[in-house]
């Protein structure tokens, strides 16, 4: 016989495998590998060929089994290669011949036994022995092995298996992992819920970790599956831990030192006057306290109860089954009485709880009933508030309370990425523990100083015991209310009622009736009138918990339901990205109806979805052009390569339009990358087709003239030439030439900041060019051109008539570029609703654009989200700034309004660092020196002095004197340097100046900008009048814009520094609430008084999850970060008795 094999692994807990150092090697049809795994069960033993056919077939193999018998072994061997010897053959049986710890079922039993003994010494050395055993399982044993014999054996090693997870969580219970080990046992309860010992464990990992009332949750989940499933009631065991956890207030159940209540000072405040004071009949009371799972009621009732048992009243924690068996009577004789009913939302309020209810008119008692929110039966509760008593309602931690929590856990304070994660679980303590335990087990936390961040580089997912425990609180709603939030969850963050109607086919009142009971259940929230499944991490849960498969019928199913109601583009669009594939039919028919307003509003799923699309094998003709042209269109816009696609376009279309438009388009795209002279052949193939329209020959003709102008680096040959040229063209004759060379004048003469003579030098090519039509989109250009000018100039008044020339133009349509140029001139007037409405009107197609769509296209949506960022509209800023994230490294220098709607919305997210660093770019001359950098240099400075970073705010200012000296007539660029010099030195002279300068052209945005800057300057160097005066001016200019997120921060600043003058508003005074809506007006007013969440929540008739979402708002606008501070601003406002702000912070007091 052959000697075992010392690099030779077989493996049986999972597929069964055998593996020779690295090699695996394949062990053939499924009998033949039960025979394997029946002689890899005894290594070493000799296995009777009966046995073996036993094992294989059962007590009625066939005929033909003991042949078969003798094939298989032969095919092992073959398998095996050079490892055949491995088995071993005599007259009766087989063996193979390994050690016994070379097989993984083996090693496991070995680790587990070993790990048992020393579980009571060592757990520490336990728990490493138990994880050393898990470790060796890849999945279920004996993994598609047929045969009685493995079904036996897998039976047997799930059930191990089961044990040994079971002795690892009380190892760690011993060591105090209390977030480790309930996680994992929660995880064990939801994989076997019939299966009492991991019920058991986890009820006592409950209890000793202080979280009483889930652990008598577990008991009754568990006794009620029992009943509904097996018809028995729970086992001695799990009725002994529960009697036990029942016992003399929890004292018998061993608990260690109780963790800190964070976050919930307000809640414990209430909770401790309503346990210690008597009713309104002088008698006792009775309270019910209400939340989601796991948001902290036994925390909060326990250090309630600490202190009403320390002043000397008799405290009780009892279950739903003692009711009937306490003597209430008697104990309220000993001394007052504190009666605590856990879970009490289980009971249907049998008569005991009644009588307990209005006895508490009569006793020194205090009656507290504890239950989950959103429960079908919700009759104890009823019984508490038919007699006029209070309702507590424990919501989610708020913004300081997950700070705290989340510090308490990383041992720092969380920085921006953490803090995100930490929103996930949407202020429920519980999931957020599990969450930041699970980061710290992964490795990915890292702490630098005193803060706390996630390092992004390390893998991280949703842990499975999370996951587990997250389903687990969902598994008591009911059936409908999961089917909604499977609905909701596939329809996106946000969904509307109207939308759950049309997937799911529900008829009004009953979908209402289970929006209800969700958003009462904590699940759903209603946020700004759409609903949203709360938190995140529940709604991921919910997510990935649907089959794949369904997954896809159900994105599919949704977005032909909203296509047919008209739905909004958008979120068709996103229920289609998530189905593969793309399919003939109404999908196909339904992208090309939408092709250009897909390409317009949403350019980057429209890329996906064409591609998708086009690479599928049902789109063919005229609806293949549609899609392909119009991908080209969005890729060049994207500024990605779409050549292949616009040939394509070309050599099959039979448009002449839309051939010359892709050509166009190509030849951009190959002059941008450095291939200029493909790009000159592709114009001249176009030109020389006579089909070409008149208006593509012109833009044909502009964009080889701007190849002839070459890059300008040699200013001075640049002028030389383009004065050599106008003189032959003005000898010839040639209006187009001689127009050409003045607008290369205007190309030098903007680079050396001469404004005034390229104004000149366009003025004179516009009147060269005139009405010619041959020459009408040069004339376009130009006028482009002289609008670029005037804003160098600050001559702003004069640009209305340059676009309304424009406009007045026979072409059909402005190129991009003028229609940017006319919301720029919006933008800086402070018009943004007519800036906005000119952006949403441009034209699907970047082709119109007569220079490199791919940058206008980053400038477009750089307005776009700009003006968003300011006027806080979430949504659209979200959807722009994706676009410009997509942007390739370097190509963002140019297009300024992206970089300062990338720097805004990194100070917005509370990162200034990563705005000062997207602000820096503009620091450097790699890109378009003509363009002016001027406007975002104060907001640079102002960042980094904000952060101490002086040395940075000295270079932004040394570059806006840069931008100063280059121009030869003072305009934006020495406004700007002025504005930098005060918020680098402190002096406001320089700020007054720049003010005086706006005010003068009529640059009303940069106006409230230095205003609010002078303000501050002004502030900072004690000067409170004339910083009120500032600030209170500034105010109403941002309020003219809509700018609600300037006006947040700006009233904020006005307030703390008193009365404002008496011109600032209508009565005289600036009202530093006036950026918030009335219901975020009212929610700060009650912060400020004093209410809870769910206080606040009662009064405006919605959930408490709102009201923290809307005061997560308030402190946002206000640039605020704490309730304190709400406080302290309410106080100030008080003080100075601002009447006119108390009618506007309750307006429900004024109607």
């Amino acid at each position: 016989m052959a000697a075992p094999v010392d690099d030779l692994c077989v493996g049986v807990l999972g597929p069964v495998r055998v593996l020779a150092g690295a090699q695996e090697h394949a062990l053939g049809p499924a009998r033949q590998r039960a025979v394997f795994a029946a002689l890899a069960a005894c290594p070493g033993r000799l296995i009777p060929r009966a046995d073996l056919i036993r094992a294989v077939w059962g007590e009625s193999p066939p005929v033909s089994a003991m042949g078969s018998v003798y094939t298989y072994v032969s095919g092992l061997r073959r398998c095996l290669g050079e490892h055949a010897g491995l088995l071993a053959s005599t007259e009766v049986g087989y063996a193979l011949r390994v050690r016994p710890e070379q097989v993984d079922a083996v090693a496991f039993d070995r680790l587990r036994q070993a790990a048992d003994r020393r579980a009571a010494g060592d757990p520490a050395g336990a728990v490493a022995d138990y994880d050393a055993a898990l470790r060796l399982w890849r999945g279920e044993p004996y993994g598609g092995i047929p045969g009685p014999f493995a079904e036996a054996e897998r039976a047997r090693l799930t059930e191990l298996h089961v044990l040994v997870r079971e002795r690892r969580a009380r190892a760690l219970v011993a060591l105090g992992a209390d977030p480790e080990v309930i996680a994992d046992l929660a995880a064990l309860v939801h994989e076997h819920p019939l299966r009492e010992s991991p019920r058991v464990a986890l009820l006592r990992a409950l209890a000793a970790a202080g979280r009483r009332a889930e652990a008598l949750a577990v008991y009754h989940d568990g006794r009620q599956l029992l009943r509904a499933e097996l018809g028995v009631p729970p086992g001695p065991e799990l009725r002994q831990a529960y009697q036990r956890l029942l016992e003399c207030d929890g004292e018998a159940v061993p608990r260690r030192a109780r963790p800190p209540l964070l976050g919930r000072s307000a809640e414990l405040a209430r909770l401790r006057a309503l346990l210690s004071t008597p009713g309104a009949h002088g008698g006792g009371r009775a309270v019910w306290v209400e939340g989601p799972a796991g948001i902290g009621k036994s925390a909060l009732l326990a250090a309630a109860l600490d202190r009403v048992a320390a002043a000397g009243r008799l405290v009780r924690q009892v279950g739903v089954d003692e009711l009937d068996e306490l003597d209430v009577e008697a104990l309220c004789a000993r001394a007052p009485l504190v009666l605590v009913l856990d879970d009490a939302d289980r009971t249907a309020a049998p008569s005991a709880w009644r009588e307990l209810v209005a006895a508490t008119a009569r006793l020194p008692l205090v009656l507290v009933g504890a239950g989950r929110s959103g429960r079908p039966a919700h009759g104890a509760r009823a019984a508490v508030t038919e007699h006029g008593h209070p309702v507590l309602t424990v919501g989610p931690l708020g913004a300081d309370g997950v700070a705290e929590l989340v510090g308490a856990v990383a041992g720092a304070r969380p920085g921006p990425t953490l803090a995100r994660l930490a929103d996930c679980a949407g202020g429920n303590p519980l999931y957020l523990r599990e969450l930041i335990q699970a980061v710290l087990a992964a490795g990915a936390l890292r702490v630098a100083g005193e803060i706390a961040e996630i390092d992004e580089t390390v893998p991280f997912a949703l842990p499975a015991a999370l996951v587990a425990v997250v389903r687990g609180d969902l598994a008591c709603l009911g059936e409908p209310v999961r089917e909604l939030l499977r609905w909701a969850s596939v329809l996106g963050a946000e969904v509307s009622v109207a939308e759950l109607a049309l997937v799911t086919g529900r008829g009004p009142a009953e979908l209402v009736a289970l929006v209800e009971q969700a958003v009462a259940a904590g699940v759903l929230a209603d946020v700004r009138g759409a609903l949203e499944v709360r938190p995140t991490l529940i709604r991921e849960v919910v997510y990935d918990a649907i089959p794949a498969a369904t997954r896809t019928r159900m994105h599919a199913g949704a977005a032909r339901a909203l296509a047919r109601a008209g739905g909004l583009l958008d979120r068709v669009a996103c229920q289609l990205l998530a189905v593969t594939p793309i399919e003939a039919g109404w999908m196909i028919d339904w992208l090309v109806a939408h092709a250009a307003e897909l390409g317009h509003r949403l350019p980057a799923q429209a890329v996906e979805l064409f591609g998708r699309a086009l690479h599928g094998a049902g789109v063919r003709g005229a609806d293949r052009e549609t899609l392909t042209a119009t991908l080209v269109q969005v890729l060049c816009t994207l500024n990605r390569d779409s050549e292949r696609q616009a040939k394509e376009v070309i050599a099959a279309t039979g448009d002449p339009d839309r051939a010359a438009h892709m050509r166009q388009l190509l030849a951009a795209m190959l002059h941008g990358r450095g291939e200029t002279g493909s790009a000159r052949q592709v114009l001249a193939a176009g030109l020389g087709q006579p089909g070409t329209p008149a208006v593509w020959r012109v833009r044909h003709r502009v964009l080889l003239a701007r190849m002839d102008r070459g890059a300008l680096t040699d200013l001075a040959a640049a002028e030389d030439q383009a004065v050599a040229t106008h003189a032959a063209a003005l000898g010839a004759g040639d209006h187009a030439l001689r127009a050409h060379a003045l607008q290369t004048l205007w190309h030098v003469h903007s680079l050396r900041r001469d404004h005034a003579m390229a104004l000149r030098s366009v003025d004179e090519a516009l009147a060269v060019v005139g009405g010619r039509a041959e020459l009408a989109g040069l004339r376009l250009d130009l006028l482009d051109n002289r609008i670029f000018s005037l804003h160098c100039l600050d001559r702003l008044a004069e640009v209305p008539p340059t676009l309304a020339a424009a406009r007045g133009h026979t072409m059909a349509a402005l190129p991009i570029e003028l229609q940017i140029t006319a919301a720029a001139q919006y933008y800086w007037q402070g018009r943004w609703a007519e800036a906005r409405a000119e952006l949403e009107s441009l034209p699907a197609n970047g082709g119109a654009s007569l220079r490199e769509p791919g940058r206008l296209g980053r400038n477009w949506h750089g307005l776009v989200a700009l003006i968003a960022c300011r006027q806080d509209d979430r949504a659209r800023a979200a959807a722009g700034l994706a676009l410009l994230a997509e942007a390739p490294p370097g190509e963002l220098e140019c297009p300024d309004f992206a970089l300062a709607a990338l720097a805004l919305a990194a100070e917005q997210r509370g990162e200034p660092r990563r705005a000062v660093a997207v602000l820096a770019r503009l620091l450097t001359d790699r890109d378009r020196p003509v363009l002016p950098r001027h406007h975002w240099l104060p907001d640079l400075v102002r960042l980094a002095m904000s952060l101490g970073d002086r040395a940075m705010a000295r270079a932004a200012t040394t570059r806006a004197a840069r931008e100063a000296e280059a121009e030869v007539q003072p305009a934006g660029g020495w406004a700007a340097w002025q504005r930098c010099q005060s918020l680098f030195t402190g002096d406001p002279e320089p700020a007054r100046l720049a003010v005086a300068h706006y005010r003068t052209v009529g640059r009303r945005v940069e106006l409230a900008a230095a205003l609010a800057e002078l303000g501050g300057v002004h502030a900072a160097g004690g000067r409170s009048e004339a910083a009120r005066a500032a600030l209170a001016e500034a105010v109403e200019l941002h309020r003219s814009f809509g700018a609600h997120w300037d006006l947040g921060g700006l009233t904020a600043r006005l307030a703390r520094l008193g009365d404002p003058p008496a011109a600032a508003g209508e009565s005289g005074r600036v009202n530093p609430w006036s950026g918030l809506t009335a219901v975020e007006q009212r929610i700060v007013r009650g912060i400020a008084d004093g209410e809870s969440d769910s206080v606040i929540a009662d009064s405006l008739a919605v959930p408490p999850r709102v009201v923290e979402a809307y005061l997560k708002r308030a402190l946002g606008k206000l640039r605020i970060a704490t309730r304190s501070e709400i406080r302290e601003l309410v106080r100030q406002d008080n003080q100075r008795g601002r009447q006119a702000s108390d009618r506007q912070m309750n307006p429900e007091r004024s109607a």
